[in-house]
């Protein structure tokens, strides 16, 4: 529905006949909890006004089967890498489907903040945390992904082991995260 600019709170909360959406180009905003609860739905695409929603409100809360997330490369706020949401500059880490389909997940070293409900229903073999300083280490992200690496002696390291009390692994080289991910594509 191109001229679409908006859509309401909770318009599709629980719908379980979702599966693909492809929000049109011209919408600029979602409300809180859009697409709570839509547990068929597999891939969203995102044009390229979008602008205005709450990242901390979960828009894709409990959509279990969720994939990919995709958005448009002429949007100037938002951008996916491999499929999971970030801010246009990547210094927030959005979202990651539940669905995703890698065993490790590297957050980049551009990232600054998580959102509370990034990592909600997300289980990592892996999980690397590149940057030294974030904002943003959830609940969630502990609880469901015991087996993270950081930076040894970062803000990142520090904090994980002062509120969670888990001592991470450290950071491993460039080569060997190389050669580990290829490992895991096989």
């Amino acid at each position: 529905n191109e001229g679409l600019i908006s859509i309401a709170d909770e318009v599709f909360y629980g719908d379980v006949q979702l599966e693909d959406i492809v929000l049109p180009e011209s919408l600029e905003t979602l409300g809180y909890a859009v697409f709570d609860d839509c547990q068929a739905l597999r891939t969203l695409y995102i044009g390229k006004n979008l602008v205005n929603f709450n990242v901390e409100s979960d828009f894709l809360y409990d959509c279990n089967m969720l994939r990919k997330i995709t958005v448009s490369p002429d949007n100037k706020h938002l951008k996916d890498i491999d499929g999971v949401l970030y801010d246009y500059n990547a210094k927030t880490l959005i979202r990651i489907p539940p669905k995703f389909n890698k065993k490790t997940f590297i957050i980049p070293s551009s990232v600054k903040s998580i959102a509370s409900c990034c990592f909600s229903e997300v289980y990592m073999d892996k999980i690397i945390i590149r940057s030294k300083s974030i904002n943003g280490l959830s609940d969630s992200l502990i609880e469901e992904n015991r087996n993270i690496s950081c930076v040894p002696n970062s803000e990142v390291d520090k904090r994980l082991e002062r509120l969670f009390n888990i001592k991470s692994t450290p950071v491993q080289s460039n080569l060997d995260m190389f050669l580990e991910e290829l490992s895991d594509e096989k």
